[in-house]
């Protein structure tokens, strides 16, 4: 399950590319818990394509329950604001 994501160019191609985020604990027990996702990069080709970014090129690895992700400026850098359910704000950063 999905519950965040951003729209914009991360690798400065261009290009718009897709941050999201997920996972769901509170599901019923004959559903079991959606916690496969460990957020995800996707890079766009600019014609409505895009293609997975492992974790270990985009940097991105955000455990937990994944609500809202946004993004603010602070200088030369985006900084993507992930909130989660019932646990701890997290931060990322891109150049």
């Amino acid at each position: 399950t999905v519950f965040g994501l951003v729209v914009k160019d991360y690798d400065g191609d261009g290009k718009k590319d897709i941050v999201l985020g997920g996972n769901f604990y509170q599901s019923k027990p004959e559903a079991g818990i959606y916690d496969a996702s460990y957020g995800l990069l996707l890079k766009g080709d600019g014609k409505g394509g895009f293609t997975a970014v492992k974790p270990q090129v985009s940097g991105i690895v955000i455990k937990g329950a994944v609500r809202d992700i946004k993004e603010i400026k602070a200088g030369n850098n985006k900084l993507l604001i992930v909130a989660k359910n019932n646990d701890k704000t997290e931060v990322l950063s891109f150049k």
